[in-house]
């Protein structure tokens, strides 16, 4: 051996301290890890970044009443996250005994809904709507969600892309200043909505399930800070067929455009087979009302507004004036079971006006 590669140099000062500085960071690194694996353990309320503006929203669910995912029927779940009746997140595909999904929001309060789907594309079971408040940096779980079933009926989704008077969707939403855009599909004769979505309008498409088959219309409208339609299609797109257990994309973007400044403002209250609207919809498992409003033939719903079912009011804003006709529905989950089976009206609206609703409008099965 060369008496050279039997020398070491003794460390200096300098590069002793750097060890003990790289050895204490590993010390660190290994001391995050386990805070987050035990935050994961724990899933409740656990800070994982203190400094963070974002949580993790623990969607969790599981078959109710002794049941299995098997003997519900269930080949997938579907899980939806809302924002102020917003959607914001939804995820389907997953593995139904999987039964927990977290997703990744900005501080606030959300709600979350779990639907199982058969591998018809029908709707088996769905959770209640679970509401939670997520804090900036801590994992908020829902607990466990039951799965209960429901009837069975096929039905398909339908995607749409839009612009905003001609600007893609992202430069039209900012400029002319529309949040959000609500997508409706309706009937064949255009006077009922059979499935809805609302999403942010620079969001630029969306998804609507829950849609049967038949010869269907799209209607689009765009919805402005102040909660108001602003923008929307005209005329309304359609008629489009939708066969069984597909996804219906729509080949053209909508674009959407200034509806008439002419408008007032529709107030409405509801209750449920002669109950008051808190305890009929709890009763019969109504999740949410969509208060739409109709024109003159009774055969265009010209606005519409989706609000809780227990808040048992509801004011719809941007009507354009003229004689209108009030068509309620009210849904658990995406399936409208119960309404007024007779339209109210007509009702005469004015510019800049609201026209409060004397009478309480009863909602009956479907």
């Amino acid at each position: 051996m060369h008496a050279h590669a039997a020398h070491r140099t003794a460390p200096t000062l300098a590069q002793r301290s750097l060890v003990r500085v790289r050895r204490s960071l590993v010390r660190v690194q290994r001391s995050l890890v386990g805070l987050t694996l035990a935050c994961a353990a724990l899933l409740s309320g656990c800070i994982v970044n203190a400094d963070n503006d974002r949580g993790t929203l623990e969607v969790q669910w599981r078959p109710g009443d002794g049941n299995s995912c098997a003997s519900l029927g269930i080949n997938s779940v579907r899980v939806s996250i809302r924002r102020n009746q917003v959607l914001v997140d939804e995820i389907g595909g997953l593995v139904c005994e999987k039964g927990a999904l977290a997703v990744t929001v900005e501080e606030g309060t959300y709600t979350a809904q779990v639907e199982g789907v058969a591998s018809s594309g029908a709707i088996v079971a769905q959770t209640q709507v679970q509401t939670a408040t997520v804090f900036g940096g801590q994992i908020q779980p829902t607990g466990f969600l039951p799965l209960q079933p429901v009837g069975g009926q096929i039905t398909s989704a339908v995607a749409v892309a839009w612009t905003v008077e001609g600007n893609a969707a992202l430069a039209g939403c900012l400029k002319f200043g529309v949040q959000n855009v609500s997508v409706s599909v309706l009937d064949e004769a255009k006077s009922k909505i059979i499935a809805t979505v609302t999403v942010a309008c620079n969001a630029g498409q969306a998804t609507v399930h829950g849609v049967t088959s038949g010869a269907r219309w799209l209607q689009l409208d765009g919805i402005n800070g102040q909660g108001q339609v602003a923008y929307g299609n005209s005329p309304l797109f359609g008629p489009f067929q939708v066969q069984p257990d597909t996804r219906h994309p729509i080949a053209k973007t909508i674009d959407l455009v200034k509806l008439s400044a002419a408008t007032g403002g529709i107030s409405v209250a509801w209750s449920v087979q002669g109950q008051a609207a808190v305890a009929g919809c709890a009763k019969h498992g109504l999740q949410m009302v969509t208060v739409s409003v109709l024109d003159e033939t009774k055969t265009k719903i010209l606005t519409s507004k989706s609000v809780a079912c227990s808040q048992g009011q509801a004011q719809v804003d941007a009507v354009p004036v003229g004689s209108r006709w009030l068509q309620i529905d009210a849904s658990t989950g995406s399936k409208v079971t119960f309404g007024n089976a007779k339209l109210f009206g007509p009702v005469q609206i004015e510019g800049d006006k609201l026209h409060a609703i004397a009478d309480t409008i009863d909602l009956t099965p479907l």
